[in-house]
């Protein structure tokens, strides 16, 4: 299991240079499943896919998951699986309707990469309650757990502004708190000994 979690990868520079170097494959030949995180109103996949495809994606090799089948994006041949910011409640309120929360565990388990961003990355930790801090719950979102791929909860974007809800976290010890600026990147592998790294 492998899992990139960042802030703002595909639209910083720095950062984008650092996944690209994580996944250590030629990404003209990866194949991605991207998840488009909506946020209210909606907002569609078309520029998270540029982004790929400027950073050496190639179009035929990026499938864009439609929450409304999402029995179709079952058992794909797929290298990657990147979730994309937007609004995290949102964002974990489809998968799980939608039941593909459960396929994604099974891809990550199964070898395929996680790559996310912002809530993307919120996602696939234990509990994203915290989040609405600064992220509105528009879709009254009540069951608050995540994937739970990642042992901790993370505060993405961070920044002084948002050193109080760090450190609050911190204080109520229910989880293993992290923290991404815009810049960094946790890896979280287990293939062979569990490790966590930070950029």
């Amino acid at each position: 299991m492998k899992l990139i979690l960042t802030s703002r990868v595909f639209g910083d520079a720095i950062a984008t240079e650092k996944v690209l170097n994580e996944l250590n494959m030629d990404i003209s030949k990866a194949k991605i499943l991207l998840i488009a995180t909506p946020r209210l109103p909606y907002e569609g996949p078309e520029s998270s896919f540029e982004s790929l495809v400027y950073w050496g994606f190639k179009e035929e090799n990026i499938v864009i998951f439609d929450h409304n089948k999402a029995e179709e994006y079952c058992n794909l041949d797929i290298d990657i699986i990147y979730v994309t910011g937007g609004n995290t409640f949102t964002g974990l309120k489809l998968l799980k309707e939608c039941r593909f929360d459960k396929e994604i565990i099974k891809y990550i388990n199964n070898g395929v990469i996680y790559l996310g961003k912002s809530a993307g990355s919120h996602i696939v930790s234990k509990n994203i309650e915290h989040v609405i801090g600064f992220d509105p719950n528009e879709v009254g979102l009540t069951d608050f757990e995540g994937l739970g791929l990642f042992n901790g909860i993370l505060v993405c974007h961070y920044s002084d502004e948002r050193k109080p809800c760090y450190d609050r976290l911190l204080s109520e010890k229910k989880y293993p708190v992290y923290t991404l600026t815009d810049q960094d990147m946790i890896v979280y592998d287990d293939s062979l000994v569990k490790k966590l790294k930070k950029y």
